[in-house]
């Protein structure tokens, strides 16, 4: 955990907007799966048949979860997000993206092999201004554009 002398900015938001979900989103989930399971199986593609209905049935229950509360400091250390932290020398890059209406995300790139993008919401009330300036004392800025699985998760209402 961070020492708390250290710390320059923190907030705790939900880690996704909870969308409420209609009941034709779940009809068209289970269309889409059931056709997607009768196809492979006509192929004689049973995997992927066991495969798109396991994903369909994940689909549902992960869309009835309700987001956890995701603690984010930032120090004189480096970045950590619930108790995870990222120290300033893994962090290649941030930018900072805002929505509008109080929508924003600061993005990081950090030195790793798998899911290097890090995309985390900024609470409304953290002046974005004043979290680039604590940024800039110690990662560089570098335009970037938030994860693809990011974009997907909005685009089918996660």
């Amino acid at each position: 955990m961070v020492h708390k002398n250290t710390k320059l900015v923190e907030w705790t938001i939900p880690e996704y907007e909870q969308r409420e979900k209609s009941p034709d989103w779940y009809w068209g989930i289970g269309i889409i799966g059931v056709a997607g399971v009768v196809l492979s199986a006509v192929f004689g593609n049973f995997l992927l048949a066991v495969l798109i209905f396991i994903s369909g049935l994940l689909l549902i229950v992960f869309s009835t979860k309700h987001p956890e509360m995701v603690a984010v400091e930032i120090s004189e250390q480096g970045i950590a997000v619930q108790n995870k932290l990222f120290p300033y020398h893994n962090v290649k890059s941030f930018w900072i993206l805002d929505r509008g209406e109080g929508i924003s995300k600061i993005v990081l790139n950090i030195d790793r092999m798998v899911n290097p993008i890090l995309s985390l919401p900024v609470h409304p009330e953290i002046p974005l201004e004043d979290l680039r300036n604590v940024m800039l004392e110690f990662v560089i800025e570098e335009e970037m554009d938030e994860p693809v699985g990011d974009k997907i998760s909005d685009a089918l209402g996660f």
